[in-house]
């Protein structure tokens, strides 16, 4: 029924014109259009947006429950209660924006544990429906934290630089398309129901390639020249499977802010074993690979290539206190598989010569933390 509603050009009971149909609570004619399309929230639902215009005048949305328009403070969280106690018949069905082309930030975040705005102190219901960044060409900086959104158009962004997705417990997809976004240089989808594949291929002078704690299956056997000036790669906690690249390239020529801090995170995933001639680069300053299912002939291999190519002098990163460089590969599932002694009385007793903290199965870590 829905599908033959969104496509009608009138609606009519008897001879009387019907503004829009819903099904339960959901509009159904005529689709809602704008940035963020919803169904019908509960009453008293408090939603919370900040949004900051590329010349800084002050954006004006259609919250989607008026006729008319509301003029928000740039870059100022404002927030908007939802009442349809008595009508619905203004309800829209999208958070909609004027002006869409100055738009460059948008935020919508629903803390944990209390409101984004810190005026409450339980988080607002959560908003779900779909965000369609198309309507926003212009936008650089895209966070949306802790409702049930899903967010499509980011494949048509040029001049997206920062893109968060947190705790969106949406239905879950493939992760975008990103080939476009020329200058993205963070990337952070942070537990969602994504699945499929990670990317292959980054836009060139990525910073930090971030997918962790969500249902994601692969990672590239191979990583090209586009992971190389990473920061940040990290796709832990994810239902990954299969081999870990070499990490000859990734992270190599990252040279920012804190060029101490360069690390790989595959932790808690189902990888196997390594790729054929795995070795690593001496620019990266910690790697994660506990809690998956490598066999002792890998994570020695692993530890005997951060000792013959790894960085060879002192460590002076800030990982865990003040600590230097750290390799962990503890909580195998195959317990079983262990470092051999050959590898630990030479390789590792070298690599914690150089400042480096190694973790191997059974929990045992070099040097000793005190």
């Amino acid at each position: 029924m829905s599908d033959i509603l969104n496509n009608a050009f009138n609606l009519k009971i008897s001879d009387s014109q019907v503004s829009a149909a819903y099904l339960n609570d959901v509009r159904v004619w005529p689709p809602g259009v704008g940035l963020w399309a919803f169904n019908i929230p509960a009453d008293g639902s408090i939603l919370e947006i900040k949004l900051g215009t590329i010349d800084n005048s002050n954006p004006e949305v259609n919250w989607g429950d008026t006729p008319t328009e509301e003029t928000l403070l740039n870059n100022v969280i404002t927030d908007h209660t939802y009442d349809f106690t008595t009508d619905i018949s203004t309800w829209t069905g999208a958070l909609s924006v004027v002006y869409p082309d100055k738009i460059t930030s948008f935020e919508a975040r629903n803390i944990t544990g209390a409101s984004w705005s810190g005026t409450g102190s339980q988080p607002y219901p959560k908003f779900a429906g779909v965000i369609d960044l198309k309507v926003t060409p212009n936008i650089i900086n895209f966070f949306v934290d802790n409702h049930s959104t899903e967010i499509i158009g980011l494949e048509t962004l040029t001049e997206i630089v920062n893109f968060r997705n947190w705790n969106n417990d949406s239905k879950g997809k493939l992760v975008e398309d990103i080939s476009n976004c020329i200058k993205l240089n963070v990337y952070n989808i942070n537990s969602t129901n994504y699945t499929g594949p990670t990317h292959t291929t980054l836009p060139v002078g990525m910073d930090r390639y971030v997918v962790n704690n969500n249902k994601l299956t692969e990672i590239p056997i191979h990583f090209d020249s586009s992971f190389n000036k990473l920061q940040y790669y990290y796709v832990y906690n994810n239902n990954i499977t299969g081999l870990i690249p070499t990490l000859s390239s990734i992270c190599s020529t990252y040279n920012g802010l804190n060029p101490n801090n360069t690390r790989v995170s595959m932790f808690n995933n189902g990888l196997t074993d390594i790729v054929p001639g795995w070795s690593v680069n001496d620019n990266i300053e910690a790697f994660e690979a506990q809690s998956n299912n490598l066999s002792a002939a890998a994570m020695d291999t692993v530890l005997e290539q951060f000792d013959l190519f790894g960085k060879k002098e002192p460590i002076t990163g800030n990982w865990r206190g003040g600590a230097g460089g750290f390799i962990n590969l503890s909580r195998q599932e195959d317990i079983t598989q262990t470092v051999s002694q050959s590898v630990i009385d030479t390789h590792i007793s070298s690599l914690t010569a150089n400042g480096w903290t190694v973790t191997i199965p059974f929990n045992v870590t070099y040097p000793a933390i005190t």
